[in-house]
């Protein structure tokens, strides 16, 4: 940590001490609680949302992570979902929600306390009119707000989940005044922008800078670059411009892979800037130079990621976090990120064979129909990210797809969101996974299988003399990492090196073979004991017969040394749901080994 970051963080605790003496007696957020923001100067033009082209849509309720039904837990705002166990009304920067296995996971909690129910009961009324939406949007506010002090519990202990909410205020607020206008509605649009005001002046003293600024300072730029628009606060939105300026280049490589080594957070930060561009424009500025072009790399990065419609080849944390979701959480995130870039770049990115339900509230129709008279970007022939760490390779008849990782560990000094995943790979046959990642299953407790699901073990690389490739020193922080590097990439092949904690260096070819499957041809510095995984999707039987595996009766597996087990695997299937799957493993002893994976 720099002296900077420590004299930051000193100061951070003063103000903190500073905010228990103001507001440690319980204080509402929908109360003046700083001065110098009127509501009445609030403007919804800049958010550019439309009551909608895409017919209505009544459904209030959201999708939670874990498979938790929403209607068992719609106002329930302490839940531990875990347990039976609720978080407690302490204060918030006392409140330590990092394994603490007793309640739950807190990313779960913080999901409901997003607010995206308020953004569709306000949707539904604007749609209907009918005044049963109003009634739960204001019963539910004032629960909310009595139950949540500012600064007390669960729900105030992260910046970037202020900032979320924050948005989702104001998203409400626009919809409320696409409805039938009675005096309720402006009481309640008053409550909330009272609350956007209080949200968007402790993101201005609190937004995540140093270590922590990954893309939750983006986030919260957003938030703040959002309400300076609405609230003509033009020293808000020109901090907000220049920090997600700066930090564009800073976030991602220059071949536009960003440096979280997650497709989700890619995808995340991608929404942040495309939404910040669709304000401005919306109200006729234009964006920062070079964030067209950066973006525009961004969106290639996704669409050669995608396999198949509905099959994406995802490597790294994945949490499912999304930002502005007008839908009811079904639609897939990458295809809505593919479709926004494509209406805010002006290139096609996706088919738009389905339309993002939230897209039909951002852009006309005509607009959205449009882009079926664009040609469509070509993911066809393989594609490597040199710098990001990123290669997608795909056989020419378009049956065999291979996503190979060799980046780097993750973004910054702790790496937060990155797996020991180095040289690993994701086999994927008529558009189905055969071979895969093991996902992420969960962020706060059980910090065992959350080190598992980041372990090398469990990613279809090599373990080098029972030793992880980088140190886990906590469930967002790792210490040594391992060193990665590209040697060679064409259309059907690529070369990468990395040398990991056990300090022998591994080099891995993975080479297309037609449309009849890959040979992945690995390399080891000096004889050692090591272990090759190769992870299973569950629904891929696995039969062993003599020196060979089989997959579904269509592929056969044959390595050239070692014994080939089939063992018991985990897998996360969505964010706080996990599996057992096959894993393929393959014990030996020595310096080369070649895994032929053939079609039938």
């Amino acid at each position: 940590m720099s002296p900077r970051e420590i004299v930051w963080r000193m100061s951070q605790k003063a103000l903190q001490i500073n905010e228990k003496r103001r507001f440690g007696k319980p204080r509402a957020v929908t109360e003046p609680l700083y001065p110098g923001v009127s509501a009445d100067s609030f403007s919804t033009l800049p958010l550019g949302l439309t009551a909608g082209t895409g017919g209505r849509d009544t459904s209030t309720f959201i999708r939670l992570p874990g498979g938790f039904p929403y209607a068992r837990y719609a106002t329930d705002w302490h839940a531990g979902f875990n347990t039976d166990a609720r978080w407690p009304l302490t204060w918030a920067y006392d409140l330590d929600y990092k394994q603490c296995d007793e309640i739950g996971d807190a990313r779960i909690n913080w999901e409901l306390n997003r607010h995206r129910q308020f953004v569709r009961l306000a949707m539904a009324y604007a749609s209907t009119g009918n005044a049963e939406f109003l009634d739960t949007l204001s019963a539910q506010l004032t629960d909310w707000v009595e139950a949540n002090p500012f600064l007390i519990g669960i729900s105030w202990t992260s910046p970037m989940e202020i900032a979320i909410r924050s948005l989702s205020w104001m998203y409400t607020v626009a919809f409320l005044r696409q409805g039938r206008r009675e005096a309720r509605v402006d009481t309640l649009t008053a409550a909330l922008l009272t609350g956007v005001a209080n949200m968007t002046a402790y993101l201005l003293k609190h937004y995540s800078r140093y270590s922590s600024a990954n893309n939750h300072l983006l986030v919260e730029m957003l938030a703040i670059g959002t309400a300076g628009l609405c609230f003509g606060r033009d020293e808000w939105s020109a901090l907000a411009l220049e920090t997600l300026d700066r930090e564009l280049y800073l976030q991602n490589s220059p071949d536009g892979v960003n440096l979280e080594m997650s497709l989700h957070y890619h995808a995340f930060v991608m929404e942040v800037y495309l939404l910040m561009i669709h304000s401005l424009r919306t109200i006729g500025r234009r964006e920062p130079s070079g964030w067209t072009d950066m973006l525009g790399k961004m969106a290639s990065f996704v669409a050669h990621s995608i396999v198949a419609d509905g099959v994406t080849c995802a490597f790294g944390d994945d949490d499912e976090g999304h930002i502005a979701d007008f839908s009811t959480g079904s639609f897939d995130y990458y295809r809505y990120i593919l479709q926004l870039s494509s209406l805010i770049l002006g290139r096609r990115y996706d088919a738009f064979d389905n339309v993002s339900p939230t897209l039909t509230h951002m852009f006309a129709a005509a607009d959205i129909e449009r882009m079926h008279t664009m040609p469509l970007y070509d993911t066809s022939a393989g594609q490597t990210f040199a710098e990001g760490g990123y290669s997608f390779l795909r056989s020419p008849g378009g049956s065999v797809f291979v996503g190979v990782d060799h980046a780097p560990l993750g973004f910054g000094s702790i790496a937060a969101h990155g797996h020991a995943d180095a040289l690993s790979f994701q086999l994927y046959a008529d558009g189905k996974p055969l071979l895969i990642d093991p996902g992420t299953y969960i962020y706060h407790i059980n910090l065992d299988m959350r080190n598992a699901f980041r372990s090398t073990l469990n990613h279809n690389t090599l373990t080098i003399n029972d030793v992880e490739q980088s140190q886990m020193l906590g469930a967002f922080l790792w210490g040594e990492k391992a060193v990665t590097e590209l040697l060679e990439a064409a259309p059907d092949s690529v070369t990468a090196r990395v040398t990991g904690l056990s300090g022998i260096g591994h080099t891995r070819t993975v080479r297309l073979k037609g449309d009849d499957g890959i040979i992945v041809t690995d390399r080891l510095d000096e004889p050692c004991p090591w272990i090759a995984t190769l992870m299973v999707h569950p629904g891929v039987e696995v039969k062993v017969n003599a020196s060979r595996v089989t997959l579904d009766g269509r592929f056969e597996i044959r390595s050239s040394a070692g014994r080939m087990k089939v063992e018991k695997g985990i897998y996360s299937p969505a964010y706080g749901v996990m599996c057992d799957t096959p894993a393929i493993r393959i014990y030996g002893d020595g310096t080369d080994n070649t895994i032929e994976i053939t079609r039938i």
